[in-house]
């Protein structure tokens, strides 16, 4: 199973990649990010996360 992570700067390339790799989904977040997820919009920022439909 795929699973999704998200990587803040904090996160480095090597990692990020390495999740890759395994055919893991990862989304690099800026602030504020936008991703879609499961048909809703995802907006994060750096101090929380809220869930748009």
């Amino acid at each position: 199973m795929a699973l999704r992570f998200l990587a803040d700067h904090c996160i480095s390339n090597t990692i990020v990649q390495t999740i890759r790799d395994a055919a893991h989904d990862v989304v690099r977040l800026t602030q504020p990010a936008m991703a879609h997820y499961r048909g809703k919009l995802l907006v994060v920022e750096v101090s929380r996360i809220r869930i748009r439909e």
